[in-house]
């Protein structure tokens, strides 16, 4: 909730998040980079980018994903 805080300030720094746990990404998250063996799997916009199909992939097992607010 901290981060989210300073994200949120007009004079926020850029911040960089690293997780494995995607509930961690809170909404001050607009873009994404996917890893996959330490190699770019997918990046873009949160929205367009952070689904089941490219999880999947990542975690190498079938990912479910629900969005909540």
């Amino acid at each position: 909730q901290d981060m989210e805080k300073l994200a949120r300030k007009k004079s926020a720094p850029a911040l960089v998040l690293v997780t494995h746990h995607i509930e961690e990404i809170t909404p001050s998250f607009t873009h994404v980079l996917g890893l996959l063996n330490g190699e770019m799997a997918f990046q873009g916009e949160r929205e367009k980018t952070l689904n089941e199909k490219n999880l999947s992939a990542i975690f190498g097992a079938k990912a479910r994903m629900r969005r909540n607010g």
